[in-house]
């Protein structure tokens, strides 16, 4: 299986709710980072990387814009969109509780693979717009 095909079939397991054939899409020596310092390791950390938003996020999902695989290597572009309803934890163990708002935030992942499978997910996206959408940052004034 191709790179692309991986990664498509992460999301659409993401997507699906599928927790089993999300965590079987990465290997058991995977790492994932997120932006605050969020480093999670193997399957623990698979789960952990689930409940996270999967929890503060129940009604989420992920709009793929593009996925581009290339041997181990690929990336996506997409938007996480829902309804935070959940409390949200920081890779700081900062707890923010539910604001029952709606977010559209863009990000980018990055991935490497091993025997068809993730070593490594890199997560970005604007943490300062996922704060502003939740209500817990001022917008910046369009007018200046």
């Amino acid at each position: 299986m191709d790179a692309k095909k991986i990664i498509e079939t992460a999301i659409e397991a993401w997507n699906a709710r599928d927790t089993r054939a999300f965590a079987d899409a990465f290997h058991p020596e995977c790492e994932i980072t997120a932006p605050g310092g969020l480093v999670l390791r193997g399957a623990e950390g698979v789960e952990q990387f689930w409940h996270g938003y999967q929890d503060s996020f129940p009604d989420n999902r992920v709009a793929v814009r593009t996925v581009f695989g290339a041997a181990d290597e690929g990336v996506e572009e997409a938007v996480f969109e829902g309804t935070h309803t959940g409390t949200l934890r920081g890779a700081d163990e900062t707890e923010i509780p539910p604001t029952n708002r709606r977010v559209a935030v863009p990000f980018v992942g990055t991935y490497t693979l091993r025997d068809e499978r993730v070593t490594s997910y890199h997560l970005y996206f604007d943490q300062v717009e996922l704060l502003t959408q939740l209500g817990l940052m001022p917008a910046a004034d369009a007018a200046r």
